[in-house]
């Protein structure tokens, strides 16, 4: 019982580590794209970041829906 415990604490650690590493990906590329392409970084973070985070809610939303 007592290693279950210890596995789904490191499962959660592991997953925050792993969203930690996700966001500054997202956040880093972004900004990135912002400069190659000369625009503003709000306009990457009102467009192509939003997109990109809230699409696995939608596929999650339409999914049940098929």
């Amino acid at each position: 019982m007592f290693d279950m415990e210890i596995i789904d604490v490191a499962s959660v650690i592991a997953g925050l580590v792993i969203l930690c590493i996700g966001g500054y990906a997202i956040v880093s590329g972004g900004v990135s794209l912002a400069r190659k392409l000369r625009i503003s970084s709000m306009i990457i973070g009102l467009t192509v970041v939003a997109y990109g985070t809230s699409t696995p809610e939608l596929a999650a939303a339409i999914l049940p829906c098929i």
